[in-house]
């Protein structure tokens, strides 16, 4: 799935002239605590309302904030676990998708993104998780699922979360509770195995570890 396709309907853009007020009521209505701002199909970039709600009501989003000369983007091609580290980089309840010409497409929730991540991590099937940690550098979905399929399965959920010292800690949920040839290739390409989880020689104890960060990932 591709940022295209995350596009929420209900989410819609701010012009730089719509007011601090009218600006505030529509976030307010969405549930959301910020929102692209555009012009001409372009994205100029984002109005957080921690930024302007203490700004004069009628005063317009132009007066009030600085729009940067390369706003954060997801391209609409670009893989749904591509997305995450955005959002964990603007810090924002949303992010805008463009086309590759710079046409601005509509915005992503990461309130749904984050319910589409639970519902494949949790997913019901039979299945392991391989926690690894690496470097913002070093993440590629295509090549982690590759390692994955050199030893016939699947990865069917993932999710990415920041770490200490700059790191990434992405979670791989796969169709296999086996797990001893996929933990060697990744060692043997590189990757950090910081834990696996329940796979076929797993305890009690990793299970009440796996449910207790599913809960504090609230999915």
């Amino acid at each position: 799935m591709n940022a295209g396709e995350l596009i929420s309907p209900t989410l819609s853009a701010l012009r730089r002239t719509d007011t601090v007020e009218a600006a505030l009521e529509l976030m307010n209505s969405l549930g959301v605590g910020e929102l692209a701002v555009t012009e001409q199909q372009q994205l100029l970039g984002y109005a957080p309302a921690a930024k302007i709600w203490a700004e004069d009501p009628d005063a317009t989003l132009n007066q009030v904030l600085e729009f940067p000369l390369y706003p954060l983007q997801a391209r609409a091609d670009q893989h749904l676990y591509e997305i995450v580290p955005m959002f964990a980089a603007l810090q924002s309840t949303v992010l805008a998708v463009c086309a590759a010409d710079g046409r601005y497409l509509g915005m992503i929730d990461l309130r749904q993104l984050n319910a589409l991540i639970g519902s494949t991590l949790t997913y019901k099937g039979v299945g392991a998780i391989i926690e690894l940690e690496l470097a913002p550098r070093d993440f590629s979905p295509a090549e982690l699922m590759r390692l994955v399929e050199l030893n016939g399965a699947k990865v069917v959920g993932m999710v990415v979360n920041d770490s200490n010292d700059d790191q990434l800690l992405v979670h791989l949920k796969l169709n296999t509770t086996v797990l001893k040839a996929i933990l060697a290739t990744f060692e043997r390409y590189g990757y950090q195995v910081v834990a696996a989880h329940l796979r076929e020689d797993t305890t009690q104890g990793d299970d009440e570890r796996f449910r207790s960060y599913l809960k504090f990932l609230d999915i």
